[in-house]
């Protein structure tokens, strides 16, 4: 018989987007990606969903949104505000196909444009950096793509830097890849540190929200197993907002057994949480719905933390984004070993370490 007309209808209703991709930097939500008929947004930063300002809209979201802390709610709300049956659900527009935003432009004019939503647009929330058929925002005159946003859909990748004696690993999602199973790519990551020239490995978590927990194991003991980089100074982890679920796990596990200095944004997920979705279809509504069921102490059993946070706090400016500047790499890479040194910064963040008993 097929499914009924009324729940086509509503599925399509629940479906309908804005096109385009909105980022939460210090200052405040810009549009870094969208359809091609709306470039001329891009770099724009959105002052208000019709009447609401942007911080009033967060304010609207927050009880819709299940999350272990706040820091989530900075990477799940930008995505949530393209949805315009829960902008009209939350009062902030009256018009759900028809989104009035108000816009701060890249030469500082504002001005209020109406962006249609849209039932055919993709699922943007793990297509990196954006869908194939969208643009993104490319700042004239900056430099190259700095490394974090140079190849964001691989689900891991790494390069070796001889000029920093470093070595960058990228951890995008803890999903095996077809090219290569993750086992057989952490076996050729650490040959290639064990035959260079390597001070610091870097492992850059911000952008992976999850995956399978039970692939971590061969990463987790070849960090444990090194002493080359696993030592005050030689390892280095980025986490940040979207860092939750299968790659909370695994900050976790590298905080407690390693000697990794966090650098960026608090983790979106606890130590402690719940993960591994099952995936549902609701019976009236026909959306497809996911409910976590495993709950993984990847820390110590006392661990109550609603997040890790980093020994370098670094937050995301729009003013490094549109220069290809990336200040974690640059508080990383500037500086100078050894970590342990005289310095009172490396005395605090060792002390630190060391009495809050997490490793």
């Amino acid at each position: 018989m097929g499914t009924p007309k009324h729940y086509l209808s509503r599925t399509l209703e629940f479906a309908e987007t804005l096109p385009m991709k909105f980022f939460l930097f210090k200052e405040g939500l810009y549009v870094i990606a969208a359809d091609p008929k709306y470039r001329d947004l891009l770099g724009s930063q959105v002052l208000n969903f019709g009447d609401a300002s942007v911080n009033q809209a967060m304010v609207a979201l927050a009880p819709v949104v299940f999350r272990d802390n706040d820091v989530w709610l900075k990477t799940m709300g930008p995505n949530l505000l393209r949805y315009a049956a829960l902008l009209k659900a939350l009062n902030l527009v009256s018009d759900p196909s028809l989104v009035p935003l108000t816009i701060r432009d890249l030469q500082g004019h504002t001005r209020m444009v109406t962006v249609s939503s849209d039932p055919t647009q993709p699922d943007i929330w793990n297509t990196y950096p954006y869908p194939s058929t969208w643009v993104g925002f490319s700042p004239s005159g900056a430099g190259p793509l700095p490394l974090y946003i140079k190849n964001m859909e691989a689900f891991y990748w790494f390069q070796y830097l001889p000029e920093s004696r470093a070595v960058y690993f990228q951890y995008n999602r803890v999903l095996p890849d077809s090219k290569e199973p993750f086992d057989a790519f952490v076996t050729r990551l650490f040959a290639v540190i064990a035959q260079h020239d390597v001070d610091k490995l870097i492992i850059d978590l911000r952008w992976n929200n999850g995956g399978n927990t039970y692939l971590l194991p061969p990463l987790i003991n070849a960090l444990v197993g090194t002493p080359k980089i696993n030592r005050e100074g030689g390892l280095f982890v980025i986490i940040g907002r979207r860092t939750f679920s299968a790659a909370g796990n695994a900050a976790a596990y590298i905080q407690r057994q390693t000697n990794a200095i966090f650098v960026g944004e608090p983790t979106g997920a606890k130590p402690n949480s719940l993960g591994d979705e099952v995936y549902f279809t609701l019976p009236y509504s026909k959306l497809a719905a996911t409910a976590a069921d495993v709950y993984w102490e990847s820390s110590w059993p006392q661990d109550f933390r609603n997040w890790i946070a980093p020994q370098i706090f670094v937050e995301p400016t729009f003013a490094a984004y549109r220069s290809n500047q990336d200040a974690a790499m640059d508080a990383i890479l500037g500086l100078a070993p050894p970590w342990v040194s005289d310095q009172p910064t490396s005395r605090f963040l060792v002390q630190v370490r060391t009495t809050n008993g997490y490793r």
